[in-house]
């Protein structure tokens, strides 16, 4: 085919080639200078992050249990407890001044430690006023958080991680209990649970019999029971729980936000006051919507000791409970259920053989652990002799039943208040009861409600 001349650069003149060509220059200047600008940001960006890092893994935490207890003025003691399978776990305790009234077990929820019921000084914190109550007040601690290790395995062993709250109810809080009732002397202690502990506490009383007789009182705040209601982000994550279950096919059982470098990170930069909105985001959003009652200036704190660690297989357990809309035992599959079980289902726990006095808290404002959990899951499997309080509150994220600014006058001061008169004929107060048929799965063959 014959050439089109006009075409070719080499037989235009320089006088009408250079216009044609200029442009083309000066978008390629324009990119490399925008790629040198790219470069430069992301190099300035990663020489933050890692000073950061250096300047958080420098510095020790200034908030952990021992140093917020002395920090008020309580005494402070620290006891290990050993599970009967071989967890060591350090609790922490604020002894009464005196004579105590009640022995109480504070003990926290799920990716919680001791800190939790500490973290708002003197006036705002659960384990200060039941103290200045005049009660010997023990923190609890359970595996796979900071102030936990094993008799024979290290952290990075994958056997460490093999548990769930399941094993927690029939190791941890029996333990616990019993190590404190032998230090004491008492026959009998106060139990507070919130979220996951409030859940371990009701499991390990309906299982093992005896231990009624050792609880005088349990306050649930929040208490995980039931979790068919989930609201939020956890619900768009629930259904991704099978790649949490390959992940341990493949690895074995895996930390889930375990004490680490994140919580001197999140401290720092959580002090600064134009990025406490995304601290709070962060992680509280699962919680619930919008905090009105969380002191930002006290995010440093929380993050210092929260999150504090859990395992996969806790988390596959919770997702279970979300999914399939019952609190049973931890689901091996069918085949490996017949051999532990004996049963193609894992049994679900009867919440309804618990015979202590119990006193719960709930909102309908928390994504967690919702109010149809609440009064149409738990309460109606529990008897009526042994509920003595069910408590709404209006707005509550799940964070703030033990961080926000209302939780004092709303729940901790009646806590208190109920301790004072377990003994009084008067403080037993009956709860209308809710209809089990909310609850109980007609279809469901290990469904042991009743």
């Amino acid at each position: 085919l014959p050439s089109l001349p006009l075409l070719s650069p080499s037989l235009l003149p320089p006088s009408v080639l250079a216009p044609l060509l200029y442009p083309m220059g000066g978008v390629a200047n324009f990119c490399k200078t925008l790629l040198l600008v790219y470069f430069a940001v992301l190099g300035l960006f990663f020489s933050l992050v890692a000073g950061l890092i250096i300047y958080a893994s420098l510095h020790e935490n200034p908030y952990t249990t021992e140093k917020l207890i002395k920090a008020e003025g309580y005494p402070f003691e620290e006891h290990t407890v050993v599970t009967t399978d071989g967890y060591v776990n350090r609790i922490h305790r604020i002894p009464a001044k005196g004579t105590a009234k009640e022995v109480v077990l504070v003990q926290p929820g799920l990716l919680m430690d001791s800190a939790c019921f500490v973290s708002n000084g003197a006036k705002g914190s659960l384990a200060f006023l039941l103290s200045d109550a005049g009660h010997d007040v023990w923190l609890g601690n359970a595996r796979g958080g900071h102030y936990s290790e094993h008799k024979e395995w290290n952290k990075w062993e994958g056997r460490f991680w093999n548990f769930s709250w399941e094993d927690l109810a029939a190791h941890e809080i029996p333990s616990i209990i019993d190590f404190i009732l032998k230090e004491t002397g008492r026959k009998k202690l106060i139990y507070v649970g919130n979220s996951q502990s409030g859940l371990v506490a009701m499991a390990l009383l309906s299982t093992k019999d005896e231990y009624n007789d050792k609880v005088k009182a349990l306050f649930g705040l929040a208490p995980a029971a039931s979790l068919a209601h989930v609201k939020g982000p956890m619900v768009e994550l629930a259904p991704a729980g099978h790649l949490v279950d390959m992940l341990e096919d493949l690895a074995g059982p895996q930390p889930v936000l375990a004490r680490s470098i994140l919580n001197d990170v999140l401290r720092t930069v959580c002090s600064v006051g134009a990025l406490q909105y995304g601290c709070e985001r962060l992680f509280f959003r699962n919680g619930g919507d919008w905090s009105t009652q969380l002191d930002y200036s006290r995010l440093p704190i929380y993050y210092s000791n929260y999150p504090s660690g859990s395992s996969t297989k806790n988390t596959r357990h919770f997702t279970q409970m979300i999914t399939k809309k019952r609190t049973a035992r931890f689901d091996y599959g069918e085949v490996e259920n017949l051999k532990r079980y004996g049963t193609l289902y894992p049994p679900s726990f009867n919440f309804s053989s618990v015979r202590v006095p119990m006193y719960l808290w709930y909102s309908d404002g928390d994504y967690l652990v919702g109010a149809e959990d609440i009064t149409g899951g738990l309460v109606p499997q529990l008897k009526e002799e042994h509920l003595r309080e069910v408590t709404h509150l209006s707005g509550y994220n799940h964070f703030d039943f033990h961080w926000g600014l209302r939780a004092p006058e709303d729940i901790f001061r009646p806590i208190v208040k109920f301790i004072d008169g377990l003994d009084a004929e008067d403080g037993k107060k009956k709860t209308k009861r809710v209809s089990r048929e909310t609850f109980c799965a007609a279809d469901d063959p290990n469904d042991i409600c009743g």
